[in-house]
Formats: C-alpha cells, structure tokens, sequence
C-alpha cells in the first residue's frame, strides 16, 4: 500500500482481473483501501474500441463513403473515403447542406424530387438511393447517389442523419452514352427509311417519264408523229435521263464521303469563269425559270485554289436551289470577294421563301428537307446543301446559311487565306 493515497487507479491482475483500487487515509493514520471489480465494464470499454476501430477500418477502405448530418440538416461529419473519390475536401463540406453543392439548373430542372428529398428530411423520414449531380469535386461535375436514416436519442429527440453515399458518374455517363448510341441508332433507321422514301420517289418519276415517252415513240409510226412531237418528246426522255444520272451521281458522291474516299484534285481556276458556266447550266435546265440572275465579282479578282469539278458541283447546287425556291420575280445573287483576313469569300443570295433558323441544321443533313416528300412542292433528292457543305470543308473552308423565312437566303462559302491566289490576273466585271 501507499503511505500517501492519491486518486483511484487501476490494475490489471495476472489472470486477467481488472480492479480499481482507491485509497483513503483514516483519523487514527490508517488507510482505507476500497476494491472494485471492474473486468466487465473493461470489456465493455474494448469491444467499444475494437467496434470503432473495425468501423473506421471499413469506412476507409470502402468504395462508398458515410456521412452524418446533424439536426438543422448540416453535415458534421464524412468519412475520408469521400476526399478520395471526389477529390472535394470534406472540410469545404462540413457546416453545407446538399442542396448547397447542387447547381441551381439543376434544383430546377428536378425540382419535384428535390422537394420530395427535403420533405423526407423534414419529416425525419429514411430514405434510399437518392441520385443528383453535384459539383461537389474537383473534377467538376459528379453523380452521386445516397441514402440515410434519422437517428433519435433515448428520449427520442432528433439528432440528424447519417447514411452512405456512393459515386456513379461512371454508371450515368454509360446510361447517358447508351440512350445517344440508341437515339443515333433510331437515328440511323429514320434517315434510312426516309432515303428509301425519298430516293425511290425521285428516281420513279424520270424513270416513269423516259419509259413513258419511249413507249410513244415505240408505238407510233415516225410518219404519224409531227417534227415537233418528236423533238418534245425527245427532250423530256433527254432531260428526264439526264436529272436521273444526277441523282445517281449525288448518291455515289455521298457514298464516298461517308466511306472517306472523296478526293479532290486543286487547280488555280478563275472564279469568275466558273460562275458564269455554272449560271448558264442552271438556266439550260431551268428554262421555264423566269428569276434574275446577276454577279457581282470584285475588281481585280485573284484565282482560287481549288477541284474546278467540286467547286462546280458547289455553285450548281446553290444555284439550283435558288432557283427551286425563288418566285419568278424573285432574284438571285452570286458575288465573289476577298475579305480582309485574305479568305475567299462566295456568296449566292435569294429573295425566296427562306429557311426558319431551326430547319437550317436539318437542310444540312443528308436528304434534309424541311417538308414531307409528299408534301413539298419542289423535286430533288435533299443531297445538294449537304454535298456543297462537304465539298467546302474538303477545300478546308466552310458554308454558313443566314435565312429569314419569306425573306430569301444568302448561303456563303468561306475558303481559307492559302487558297486565294494572287498573281498578275486581273479580273474585270
């Protein structure tokens, strides 16, 4: 025994008995020793500490993190596995609630279930596999998904929540990548069906016009047939031949963008000859078209580098759709400059009936039109605005389309500074 008691203390015995011992001084000098028996509460106290232990060993090596919240529904506490997966430091979340870490688009976007979640907290209520985005992370944006229960104390005063949370960015980006690949794929089978619609329909009425006019002209004498019927006739098999071999060149054409094989052969080649040559190729095949066309090509003009053929196939295709759409007092304007940062710039302008902004990115697609093909009024195979923009962005340059609807349509082809050469050719209006 000790001459001076002091405070309790404890001992452990040899064989495993825990006491707590305290000492106390008597009047007479003698000490008072008091012994209790405390193995089970040391126990007690062990299981407490391994309990904590094994749960801090699992929280920190878990894929989900946990998380506690406390009455007024701010988070006190998370486990150091969300730093780790978020990136987030948990101090910058401690003191937050959850709808503080969400963007208000968001909150918006999904405000029903957001209002759902808070209902469940406020009525203290558990709840399961609660899903949002949050910017809680240094990565940007993550996709969570958590669940919690309320805890009470022995008089069943509320305390908060704790729960778990987990990180599924990657099972949402796969979710959101399969419904595009799904919606392309969708996609895909429309425009498919749409082509076959289309393409059917525009290669039956030459072919119907060619088999047509050869059976009359099979089936009568020459003699009974007058000059002039012969001529006519034979000028719709000719023209009918001739529209059916450039839907057919349209399609090969597209076939071998989309195959990647579409090559091109540049030449310095004088823009304003080309124009000219492609306006008197529209007006041969548009003879009943009574619109005005003019160019307007700037003084001193350089050559262009580009395939003279695409580059033909680009104006011819511009041209023929102002044509198509441009009311017989209508006009048609082709121009040719350069711009101040060098680019060649050509621009064909209508003043028909134009293109909603919402329908210009559908006229770009392939066999794009903004009317049903048994509700437009207009022939042709929706390929031409798509196969103009590819073949520009073959030349490394671009096509834009700033419509108005009633209003007509400028289409302008922009080609990069390398392809506007300059030399000693001069061209004159």
């Amino acid at each position: 025994m000790r001459r001076n008691p002091g405070p309790a203390f404890e001992m452990k015995r040899q064989d495993g008995i825990w006491l707590r011992i305290l000492e106390q001084r008597l009047p007479d000098g003698g000490i008072l020793t008091l012994t209790s028996d405390i193995t089970e509460a040391k126990k007690a106290e062990k299981a407490v500490k391994d309990s904590e232990t094994r749960f801090r060993d699992f929280a920190e090596v878990a894929s989900d993190w946990f998380w506690e919240m406390g009455p007024d529904l701010r988070f006190s506490y998370f486990s150091a596995r969300y730093a780790e997966i978020t990136g987030f430091p948990v101090k910058r979340r401690i003191g937050t609630m959850r709808w503080d870490h969400v963007h208000p688009d968001q909150l918006e976007a999904n405000a029903e279930r957001w209002e759902a979640h808070k209902a469940d907290l406020d009525g203290q209520h558990p709840f399961k596999d609660f899903e949002y985005a949050t910017t809680a992370s240094s990565e940007g944006w993550r996709y969570v998904c958590v669940s919690g229960k309320p805890v009470f104390d022995d008089d069943r005063e509320f305390l908060g929540y704790r729960g778990i949370g987990s990180d599924i960015t990657e099972r949402v980006e796969s979710q959101v990548a399969l419904r595009n690949a799904k919606e392309e794929s969708e996609y895909a089978n429309r425009a498919k069906t749409d082509f076959l619609a289309n393409i059917s329909h525009e290669l039956r009425t030459p072919l119907n016009s060619i088999l047509g006019f050869s059976e009359v002209l099979m089936i009568n004498d020459m003699e009974k047939l007058s000059q002039l019927k012969y001529q006519e006739y034979a000028k719709d098999i000719h023209f009918s031949g001739s529209h059916l071999l450039s839907l057919i060149s349209e399609v090969l054409d597209l076939s071998k963008l989309e195959a990647g094989e579409m090559g091109i052969a540049e030449d310095d080649i004088n823009v304003g000859d080309v124009i000219k040559s492609c306006i008197k190729m529209v007006e041969g095949r548009n003879q009943d078209a009574q619109t005005c066309m003019s160019t307007i090509l700037s003084v001193g003009l350089p050559r262009l580098r580009a395939d003279e053929l695409r580059f033909k196939q680009i104006l011819i295709n511009l041209l023929g759709n102002a044509v198509k759409f441009t009311p017989p007092d209508g006009e048609i304007t082709i121009s040719a400059r350069v711009n101040g940062d060098g680019e060649y710039v050509v621009e064909v302008v209508d003043t028909g009936v134009g293109i909603a902004a919402d329908d210009i990115p559908k006229v770009l697609e392939p066999f794009g039109q903004v009317h049903d093909i048994f509700t437009r009024n207009h022939e042709g195979s929706g390929l031409g605005l798509h196969l103009a923009k590819s073949f520009t962005e073959l030349h490394g340059g671009t096509l834009a389309i700033e419509s108005t609807p009633s209003k007509g349509t400028p289409v302008i082809l922009t080609f990069p500074r390398e392809s506007t050469i300059v030399s000693s050719h001069r061209q004159t209006v």
